[in-house]
């Protein structure tokens, strides 16, 4: 483990580090962030292609969830936004 992966943990709680580990182990996800920054908290979360395809087959992922309405209002920076048709330029 390096000085920036050692930085970042010290952040995190034993619990957090456990589900990171975990995560790898299972192969279900990796964590990535960029050690170019030490100070850099934000990180993501990359899923393997066959996590996210068991998780496309369950019967959770064929109806929206009960609370949609306020997902959308209140999280609107996780919602995708509906593509927009770009001006068309005719020359």
């Amino acid at each position: 483990m390096n000085f920036y992966q050692n930085f970042q943990n010290h952040h995190l709680t034993n619990s957090e580090m456990i589900d990171q580990s975990l995560m790898q182990i299972l192969d279900i996800a990796t964590p990535q962030s960029n050690f170019n920054d030490p100070l850099y908290k934000r990180f993501r979360i990359v899923y393997s292609r066959d996590f996210l395809i068991r998780c496309a087959s369950s019967p959770y992922a064929l109806l929206p969830p009960k609370d949609i309405r306020k997902i959308v209002t209140e999280m609107g920076d996780i919602v995708a936004h509906f593509p927009r048709r770009r001006p068309c330029i005719r020359y």
